[in-house]
This record gives structure tokens, sequence and C-alpha cells, in this order.
């Protein structure tokens, strides 16, 4: 057996050498140090609340911290792409969005990566209603006013986003598409510094994740115009959806994934997909999360993979229908 580990040793040590990364030998326990988790837009959003509270239960499963790091930019393009070169060993993962993976590939042929590609899925993490909210300001109150004072002042009215390639951008375009509207967009680095505009009345109007944004509805500090789903939040119950509003195309629910490199192990992957299983099936994760807006939903590898593929072709068409630049 001492002869054996010996051998394995100067294996992994030949193969750190050739490869530069961490050599995981068969049968070494994962994980052994702590986890970094990356959140790519800013802190006091949706995803980072969403990865908060995965963290903390994951941490508790794996039994090692399961650290959240915030790396912002270009609409979540940043951090992901990060993650999509870091090492392919487990300790680098990233929670990020259908802006980040699906629409910024699907607008721009220059996308720093492929998400079927460079990413290895392990799990579908939440997904949260969309909502259009408009400042005090503005004094719109649903998005029937907001659609009449576009039309009266065209090209004056603005809607803000999380960025360019973002799920709350695309929805934008495709308001003013199907409501025969123009509106000028203002993208944001993340809900927050969009958050602080909508309150100061410096933009009119914003598309954006609900959790953040239910305390402000619920203190009137905000309005609710629509809900951008197929149904009504049961949070927001007396909010109506976009499709009762009259824009029934209006639909577009954000959610979150978690990801590793490509290249990461299959038995990592699994100790990593039974740990955010085990997590989004919790009780008091489903509750937190649901308090906050969001519906906890975990998935296989191979059914996240599956799900992936299925919004590249969903959003793709969405986005050459409502004529966005690619």
């Amino acid at each position: 057996m001492t002869r054996i580990a010996l051998l394995l040793a100067g294996l992994c040590a030949a193969a750190v050498t050739l490869s530069g990364h961490p050599c995981i030998a068969q049968g070494s326990q994962f994980p052994t140090r702590p986890i970094q988790l990356v959140v790519p837009f800013p802190p006091g959003g949706s995803a980072d609340f969403v990865a908060r509270i995965l963290a903390d239960r994951m941490s508790a499963s794996l039994g090692q911290q399961v650290a959240v790091v915030s790396r912002p930019g270009a609409a979540g393009t940043v951090g992901t792409q990060f993650v999509a070169t870091a090492p392919a060993d487990g300790y680098t993962l990233v929670l990020t969005s259908v802006g980040a993976l699906v629409l910024s590939s699907a607008m721009s042929k220059k996308s720093p990566y492929d998400t079927l590609r460079d990413f290895v899925p392990i799990s579908l993490a939440a997904k949260v209603y969309e909502i259009t909210v408009a400042s005090r300001a503005s004094g719109l109150h649903s998005l029937a006013e907001l659609v009449a004072a576009a039309k009266q002042r065209p090209g004056k009215l603005t809607y803000g986003s999380t960025g360019i390639g973002s799920l709350p951008h695309v929805a934008g375009e495709l308001l003013t598409l199907e409501a025969g509207i123009d509106l000028v967009h203002v993208p944001y680095t993340g809900g927050a510094t969009a958050m602080s505009d909508l309150l100061a009345g410096r933009i009119d109007v914003l598309i954006a994740d609900l959790p953040a944004y239910l305390p402000l509805i619920a203190s009137g500090a905000v309005a609710a115009l629509s809900v951008n789903s197929a149904e009504r939040a049961s949070s927001l119950p007396n909010v109506p959806t976009a499709a009762e509003s009259g824009f029934p195309a209006l639909i577009a629910d954000n959610w979150y994934g978690l990801l590793a490199p490509a290249q990461t192990s299959r038995p990592v992957v699994d100790t990593i997909s039974k740990a955010v299983i085990a997590a989004l099936s919790d009780t008091k994760v489903k509750q937190d999360l649901a308090r906050g807006g969001a519906t906890a939903i975990a998935q296989s590898p191979e059914q996240f993979s599956s799900y992936l593929a299925a919004e590249q072709a969903k959003w793709s068409a969405v986005i050459k229908r409502a004529h966005i630049p690619m």
C-alpha cells in the first residue's frame, strides 16, 4: 500500500508539473479546503441573495466553507469568464444568470466563452420573478400608464436594466416592440446601483428581479407596474402580470444556475451536485428563498444541461424577433 501511495503521489506531482493544476487523486476526499462561489454581480442583488442562502447550507453539507465572492462587470460576463478559465478542481464555482449564460452570447458573436463547451452544469438553483417597477417621481402606477406616457413622449422615458445583454434589457426591448413605444435604455453594472437611481428619480422605470424590490414596493418607495411572468407572484397578489395588462409575450422569468469549469471530474461534480440538491431540498432554504420572491429548483447535471440548451434556443428566437443588435 505504501509503494502504491508513493507511486500515485509521483504521478500526481508529474501531472501538476505538466498542467499547472492541482491533482485530485482517485479516492481522495473532496473538498479539503474552502470553495469559492463567484457571483458575477455586485453585492445586494438577487444573485447575491440566492448565493448566500445556498452557500450557507452547502457549507454545512460539505464540511468546508463555501465563500461567496463578488466579481461584477459586463452584465455578469466578467465573473462568469473568470470561472470558465479557473482550475477545474471544484474549488471555484459560479452562480450566474440566464443573461450571462444565454443572452449575452446570443446577442454577440464575441462572447468570451461558450456556455455548453466551457462549463460543467451542476444545477439550476432558483427562478425569480421579473417585475417592472417605476419611480415615485414618474407618477406611473400601471403598465398601461407607462405605455400611454411613452406614446405621448416618445424617446423621453427611461428604463434601467442590470446591463447590456441582461434579461431585464431583453425584456425591456421586447416591451418596446410589443407596445410600439420608444424607451431609452440605461444599463447598469448591477441591481444595487440601478435601485439607487430609481429611488432618486434619475430613471423612470426599472425591469428587475423581484426579491430586492419587495421591501421598497411594500413601503411605497417604488410602484410595481407588472409581473413579467405567466402567473402572478404570491408575494404580490395584487400586481397584474404583463399578459393581464395586454402584453402576453412579455414573459421573462430570471433564473440562476450553478456551474463549474469544463473538465471538472465527475466525482467532484457529483459531490457538489449532492450538496446543492440537499440544500435546495431543505425546507428552511426553500422558505428563505420564497420570502425573497425566489423559487428553489434542484436539477441533476444532465437536467440542467438540457435546460440550458432549451433556454438558448428560446431566447435566441426572442432576441431575433425583438431586433436586438447582435
